[in-house]
Formats: structure tokens, C-alpha cells, sequence
């Protein structure tokens, strides 16, 4: 994928949209990684913290710093498997004056949910047409998420 295209994704995730240099980071982590686990990779859930009882379950809310927009973050869990979904009001990178959502498959290993396989789609009905991954740390003592490369801070919903 174009390094442009990239630089659209990330920013129309809300996710990506301080700088050129935090995209690059991002970039070459998510190339480091394989697509999807496999089958040998140990997936240890950790999604309780013992002392304080909270989980990475919920509802998640961010503001873009690119656009200023909100971001709603969804996770669910089924059995060990994890549902991610994004709600951005205004993805602007991509979908210009309209927001998106995105959908991924998730694994958390310890504190860090890995989403992959992730499909956006504005508003509109446009799609991205290609598959997204990221990947957050859940910090259970502080009750937040935080999008790992770009430091986007995501509060439980109340």
C-alpha cells in the first residue's frame, strides 16, 4: 500500500494525525507484525485486573486530535475472542465530510488488545477497500486505553 494511502488510513482512523513521524512509526510496527495471529501464537486474556476488577470490555470515547472529532470505541468478547468497533464522527482523512466506522477482529495478551482484519466504511457507503490493524494497551489502573504508536488516549464511558 502506498505510504500516502497509509498516512489517509491512519489519519481517517483518528488515530494518526499529529505527525508524519508518528505515522512511520506506526507503519513499520504494523509491518513487523503478522496479519492475523496464528494458530502457535499463546494468547494469554488477561482482562480482568485482579485488584481493581476492571476489564478492557466497553465503551471507549476520544477525541481526534487531527480533526477534533469523537471517536467511540466498542469491545466486546466472545469466548477468547475479542469484537472491536469504531465509531469516528468526522473521518477526514478519507472520508472527507462525513465520518466512519470500523470493525476488527481482536486478541488481548496481557494488557495489549491487537485488532486486525479491520474494515471501514463511511457513512456514505464508500469503503476503504483494503484491511487495517492497531493495536491499544489497556490500563487497568487508570481505567484507560491508549492506541499504541500515537498515544490517542481513550476514557470508559460512564
Amino acid at each position: 500500500m502506498p505510504m500516502e494511502r497509509q498516512q489517509l488510513v491512519f489519519t481517517a482512523l483518528g488515530s494518526v494525525a499529529t505527525a508524519i513521524g508518528t505515522v512511520v512509526a506506526v507503519l513499520l510496527y504494523l509491518d513487523s507484525r503478522p496479519a492475523s495471529p496464528s494458530s502457535a501464537d499463546p494468547i494469554t486474556t488477561h482482562s480482568t485486573n485482579a485488584t481493581t476488577g476492571k476489564t478492557v470490555e466497553g465503551t471507549w470515547n476520544a477525541t481526534d486530535v487531527g480533526d477534533r472529532s469523537q471517536i467511540t470505541l466498542r469491545v466486546t468478547k466472545t469466548g477468547s475472542a475479542y469484537n472491536v468497533a469504531m465509531d469516528d464522527k468526522l473521518a477526514s482523512a478519507f472520508c472527507k465530510t462525513t465520518g466512519a466506522t470500523v470493525t476488527w477482529k481482536g486478541t488481548l495478551t496481557g494488557n495489549k488488545l491487537s485488532m486486525f482484519d479491520g474494515r471501514l466504511i463511511c457513512y456514505d457507503g464508500r469503503s476503504l477497500g483494503e484491511t487495517l490493524s492497531t493495536s491499544m494497551t489497556f490500563q487497568p489502573d487508570t481505567d484507560t486505553l491508549t492506541e499504541d504508536g500515537t498515544n490517542t488516549l481513550y476514557t470508559r464511558d460512564q
